[in-house]
């Protein structure tokens, strides 16, 4: 339900930012960022888990994986299916 909300979120932000398509891979790196720090400062803190001191690794590699796996692909499927095809820079041949 998490993935399904900051991608309904992002296809929504699309509608009213067409930057977010247009520079899908920028884009979703950062919504990959702010998702984690969203998670982490706003999410996690409201629920009932273990609290554990901060790490510097642990959060560089949480931010890794939310670009690489939440934020890209949300905008790269969200480009695919919601852009144009004069919107996609390969897709002019």
């Amino acid at each position: 339900m998490i993935a399904l909300g900051a991608a309904t979120a992002y296809v929504i932000g699309s509608r009213f930012l067409p930057v977010l398509l247009n520079r899908a891979v920028l884009c979703g790196a950062l919504y990959g960022v702010f998702v984690y720090f969203f998670m982490n400062q706003i999410v996690v803190r409201l629920s009932a888990t273990a609290k554990y001191p901060f790490s510097l690794k642990l959060t560089i590699i949480g931010i890794i994986i939310h670009i690489f796996c939440v934020g890209l692909p949300i905008a790269l499927v969200a480009r695919h299916f919601l852009a144009g095809p004069r919107s996609l820079a390969f897709a002019s041949s």
